[in-house]
């Protein structure tokens, strides 16, 4: 029935927009039913492919909420695949928000799993689309507080020197901005002067 309306609502935003929220909301209400939280997750996934970025921000916003309550067995099977469709969508807002969900589940998921989703977030890092590797930038933020220790040296580090050369001044600025963060977790000077600050000085 959700899925039925969405398509019905799908040319007015507001609505959309409303619906997105709304679903988010509903998480409140089941809290103690994780398992049929998972019915929100296909109309959330249809809201996240709207053009509209109001509209996909919030659908990513009670997306995130979702995840916080489901049991990680569905975590490791239906919401990996469901970030794994939008990866892989046609319209750029859905791979920024795939961006965005794989950064914000990192910590809950197996060796396996994780290794899965370093490669695929590798993937957007390299996208065609600008403004998704922004959105790899910007969500670089939240995936480095739950990388491993060698994986923040050895697989973001050379990631970051990337986008802070990107030849679009949108996706630098994002990555100068998560450079803060990788810096400070890193917290080894010399990795620090040999990898980030001459990137940094090339991004101006």
């Amino acid at each position: 029935m959700l899925t039925e309306l969405i398509d019905k609502i799908d040319c007015n935003p507001e609505l959309m927009m409303a619906m997105a929220e709304q679903l988010g909301q509903l998480t409140d209400y089941l809290n103690t039913d994780s398992e049929n939280v998972s019915h929100l997750l296909r109309p959330l996934e249809m809201i996240v492919a709207s053009d509209d970025n109001v509209v996909q921000k919030k659908a990513v916003e009670s997306l995130r909420k979702v995840s916080t309550i489901l049991p990680d067995h569905i975590i490791h099977t239906e919401y990996l695949e469901l970030i794994r469709r939008l990866k892989k969508g046609d319209i750029y807002s859905m791979r920024i928000a795939a961006c965005q969900l794989y950064a914000d589940i990192y910590a809950r998921l197996n060796p396996e799993k994780r290794e899965v989703v370093r490669k695929k977030f590798a993937k957007l890092v390299k996208d065609d689309t600008p403004m998704v590797r922004w959105g790899a930038a910007q969500s670089m933020t939240a995936l480095s507080k739950h990388l491993e220790k060698e994986n923040l040296s050895a697989y973001l580090l050379p990631m970051l020197k990337q986008l802070l050369t990107d030849s679009n001044d949108s996706v630098k600025v994002h990555a100068v901005a998560s450079s803060i963060t990788v810096a400070r977790l890193l917290n080894d000077s010399k990795l620090i002067a040999e990898n980030i600050l001459p990137a940094l000085k090339q991004a101006h």
